[in-house]
């Protein structure tokens, strides 16, 4: 008859080092172990699969005269180096690495070079993902505040460039140490504080960016509905999108810090910044393509006679020519983004034709 006090699930387990040697190992460290695993290979498993759908919807709806753009290679490069850094993981998780008697005796001979260098593989690819996620955001910055005043926008800029910097020489900083362990099996616990810092860095730029993006954005909608804007129009889309985008991110770049339990939250920080980047100029886009096209419509006028109300929107350009965008089609140069109403009076002696509006501009 078992002792009362002996608890089956909580036993020690027996092993033998290869020189024979035993030690025992908590039955409650193996199912902490085992679980472990499972959850990070399911977590990994879902961002690759996340990953690799938006990947091609990106490229289906993104038109090839955008493809040019830098800001959108960036953001495919991410999400190409996002798939290739969870499928890394996910091998790691299913590998030689992983093997309980490995870890559990730190014997790690049997590990073949493969198991090395894809972990060689996956440091090298996660800091050219955070070096594309970094670039993306601060060239996102510079087109967004061209607008802004230009004592405003270079101190903007030059430290949104330092932060970006700083935190790349960390990340470079931390693969060096990360590499160095991988070649000799061991684990380095000075390079805890070094991580620590990184995240505190990482986490630094995302809240620094989606407050610009947000602010910004805001700022903007309200000048365009104190001109009477007020539709839901790519500004408004990008305004949403961003505080919902760049929340997100946000929420699970700073929980990690709390939650020690949950060991997934940090893993799905990069990958719903990659996949977030892209997101609210997708929408922006469509909202955008169509509104456009709409055929103009003939509103006859209620004062009698042939008069006829169209509605054009305009765009914003800095110079008098007109853009040259093939998504824009037909518009009016104007200071900054509005909407004028023309109006077209035919009668029998000829035509005229006059425009109202407002072309207002921005100023911060």
């Amino acid at each position: 008859m078992s002792s009362p006090s002996f608890d089956p699930f909580t036993q020690n387990i027996t092993f033998h080092d290869e020189n024979g040697s035993p030690f025992d190992v908590p039955l409650t460290f193996l199912d902490s172990f085992c679980q472990f695993n499972l959850r990070m290979s399911i977590n990994y498993a879902a961002q690759l699969g996340a990953s690799i759908v938006f990947l091609v919807i990106l490229f289906i709806m993104t038109r090839p005269e955008k493809r040019r753009c830098v800001i959108f290679w960036l953001n495919i490069s991410a999400l190409v180096f996002n798939v290739g850094r969870l499928f890394c993981q996910v091998l790691y998780y299913t590998g030689p690495w992983s093997e309980m008697y490995a870890n559990l005796a730190n014997d790690y001979s049997r590990v073949p070079s493969s198991a090395y260098a894809n972990s060689i593989i996956t440091v090298i690819i996660s800091t050219i993902l955070l070096i594309c996620i970094e670039f993306s955001l601060v060239f996102q910055v510079h087109v967004l505040c061209t607008t802004l005043r230009r004592r405003y926008r270079l101190p903007l800029l030059v430290v949104s460039y330092l932060l970006v910097l700083v935190v790349i020489a960390f990340r470079i900083w931390l693969a060096v140490g990360n590499l160095i362990n991988i070649m000799g099996s061991t684990y380095s616990w000075s390079l805890i504080p070094l991580q620590k810092v990184n995240t505190i860095l990482i986490t630094s730029t995302i809240c620094f960016f989606s407050a610009v993006f947000v602010l910004k954005l805001g700022y903007a909608i309200r000048i365009r509905k104190k001109l009477g804007i007020t539709d839901l129009g790519p500004m408004k889309v990008l305004f949403i999108m961003g505080f919902q985008t760049m929340l997100i991110p946000v929420i699970f770049v700073t929980v990690q810090y709390g939650v020690n339990d949950i060991p997934e939250i940090s893993a799905n920080s990069l990958t719903i910044i990659a996949i977030s980047l892209p997101l609210s100029s997708l929408w922006a886009k469509h909202r955008l393509d169509s509104k456009l096209g709409k055929k103009s419509t003939l509103i006859p006028s209620t004062s009698g006679g042939s008069s006829y109300t169209f509605e054009t929107t305009c765009f914003a350009a800095r110079g008098a020519a007109r853009p040259s965008d093939l998504e824009i089609g037909r518009g009016i140069a104007v200071a900054r983004d509005v909407t004028v109403l023309s109006y077209k009076h035919n009668n029998g002696s000829g035509s005229t034709a006059r425009n109202s509006g407002m072309a207002a501009r921005e100023f911060i």
